[in-house]
């Protein structure tokens, strides 16, 4: 057992009593989910209708200029420590988009933009870049080294919500292909309690895991096609 399972498990649970803390009214929580279900919507019409579709992804390759130092033109980042955007499960981006844009989430970049995109705008981004195909590493010899090893631990902490091959259902992002240096980055404020994003079943399958495990999974999930 781990020496620190209980300060941790304290942790977690002073992370929690934060959580219950912070959480909005029912009332805005609802105006948000309306607004969510409402824009989902519109990009599931867009993206059946073939003039739609192209109209928006053009729509979103001029907004992306914005994004584009960051998250690359095409939403495939060249920054190690930067996620790719570029085919990622649209319900999940459109969210981190309305949680940057009503204050859920802070970035002293993304959170300005965010608030300035009409709705219109978001919808034309997110189907840009979920249109766009994620373009694979190149493998190294100490990638694949870790590969093996960082399969095991998928399987073990994340398969369950990212699916076997890191393309999970709705809600979920698509982690396949992400850099490792931001898999690692991301893994590592979950699993030591440094992150005001308190998703339960994160915490739950990353307070375990040690740090040579995270630059296994790491490793693993960025070479996932």
């Amino acid at each position: 057992m781990h020496a620190n399972l209980a300060p941790r498990a304290l942790a977690v649970t002073l992370c929690w009593a934060l959580l219950v803390l912070a959480q909005t009214s029912p009332a805005e929580e609802a105006e948000q989910t309306d607004i969510r279900q409402i824009l989902a919507a519109r990009i599931e019409t867009v993206n059946t209708d073939s003039a739609a579709k192209t109209a928006a992804i053009d729509k979103g390759r001029e907004l992306a200029a914005f994004c584009a130092r960051c998250h690359g033109t095409d939403g495939n980042s060249d920054k190690s420590l930067i996620p790719h955007l570029s085919g990622e499960d649209p319900d999940y981006l459109l969210d981190q988009i309305e949680k940057f844009a009503d204050g859920r989430r802070d970035d002293f970049i993304m959170t300005p933009l965010a608030k300035r995109f009409t709705d219109e705008e978001k919808v034309a981004l997110v189907v840009y870049y979920t249109s766009m195909p994620r373009k694979p590493i190149e493998e190294t010899s100490n990638t694949m080294a870790l590969v093996g090893k960082g399969q095991k631990v998928y399987e073990r902490a994340c398969q369950r919500c990212h699916g076997t091959e890191g393309r999970s259902d709705k809600g979920h992002p698509n982690i396949a292909g992400q850099p490792s240096e931001y898999v690692a980055r991301t893994l590592a404020i979950y699993s030591e309690l440094r992150t005001g994003r308190l998703d339960p079943e994160k915490l739950a399958a990353t307070k375990e895991l040690s740090s040579t495990d995270i630059e296994a999974v790491s490793a693993y999930i960025a070479y996932m096609r």
